[in-house]
């Protein structure tokens, strides 16, 4: 029988399929027979989708070991279709991966890098009994670059790898820039502001004369200038003509804070007439037809009545779609309701 579990297990880990929980609770945290190398990941995740080709590949290459194949599991779950009971299993992000030597139940959390041998110094560091793998060369990045622009008129320019040499570094104006990823909440919340103030530097005659603004897909673009690396998204960087040198941008990311931004580091005056700034106009969902669910929808035109006018105690969650953190909870919270 252990047999018969140990090798459905690791046939269903290295090819790539997630784990469920109640085969983790069973026979990794129970009476695991090998060690295991777990990564939890979520979908929507793009520090996940960016390692996955590299899990992928380094389970394939353990796979052809003699020595990994006989003393490790290669595994992944899906950390948003799963939870377990184990208190010593738990995850605040993604991707989280964890190395547990066989019979331990205990987890050990990989805190390096994410390169197919940054994950074999790590197992190789913890194994119970010594793993070899052959790996091959690591081949530098493959460069990455989106398509130029056919027609790039817009008041934003748009910037890709095979541009940016010429249109950013070797500008004869100053280039303000952000880097993005279309998934970013916070880079679609910034968008219309962005593209606004890019269109009234181009009605201003000192910034149309010595300023760029353009934006570049983080996700689709790579650059080898080792000054110009990103972490996160957005990231905004001013470059002074010449300078081939990013300032990066910590302020906030209203209209005038990129106006501030940038005249700060200018290397000619830029005067930018930005209309007076307008409280947030009301903004409301309709009102549900159909509101008798366990978690009771609220919306801006039903807030006063039914949240301050309400005679109950209210638990108000304000959530955004897009929000990898918010999908997690969405279980908890309707399944809080319905006890």
């Amino acid at each position: 029988m252990e047999v018969c579990f140990q090798s459905w297990w690791r046939c269903l880990a290295l090819a790539g399929y997630s784990l469920f929980s109640t085969a983790i609770s069973r026979w990794l945290c129970v009476c695991a027979f090998q060690d295991v190398l777990l990564e939890v990941y979520a979908p929507w995740c793009g520090h996940c989708k960016k390692l996955e080709p590299v899990y992928e590949a380094f389970a394939r290459e353990a796979a052809k070991s003699p020595s990994a194949s006989k003393h490790l599991v290669v595994a992944k779950m899906d950390g948003t279709q799963n939870t377990l009971d184990n208190p010593d299993f738990k995850w605040t992000g993604f991707p989280t991966i964890w190395f547990i030597k066989k019979g331990s139940g205990k987890p050990i959390k990989h805190t390096g890098g994410r390169s197919a041998r940054d994950l074999l110094k790590f197992v190789q560091e913890h194994a119970t009994s010594k793993i070899d793998v052959e790996l091959p060369p690591e081949e530098p990045p493959k460069p990455l670059s989106q398509a130029v622009p056919t027609d790039n008129s817009g008041p934003v320019k748009v910037i890709v790898r095979d541009t940016f040499e010429k249109q950013v570094l070797q500008s004869d104006k100053d280039v303000l820039l952000e880097v993005y990823a279309p998934w970013c909440g916070h880079c679609k919340k910034l968008e219309p502001v962005y593209e606004a103030f890019a269109r009234e530097a181009a009605k201003s005659p000192s910034a149309s004369k010595h300023l760029v603004v353009a934006k570049m897909d983080g996700t689709q673009n790579t650059l080898d200038n080792p000054d110009f690396k990103w972490t996160g998204f957005p990231t905004i960087w001013f470059i002074k003509k010449g300078s081939g040198k990013p300032i990066k941008h910590t302020g906030g990311r209203s209209a005038r804070d990129l106006l501030k931004f940038v005249q700060e580091h200018a290397t000619s005056k830029i005067d930018v007439e930005l209309p007076p700034e307008e409280p947030p106009k009301p903004l409301s969902q309709a009102v549900p037809t159909d509101n008798s669910g366990p978690v009771k929808v609220i919306v801006r035109d039903t807030f006063e009545k039914q949240v301050l006018q309400s005679d109950k105690d209210v638990l108000l969650e304000v959530y955004a779609p897009w929000c990898g953190h918010c999908k997690k909870l969405e279980p908890v919270w309707t399944a809080h309701k319905t006890r």
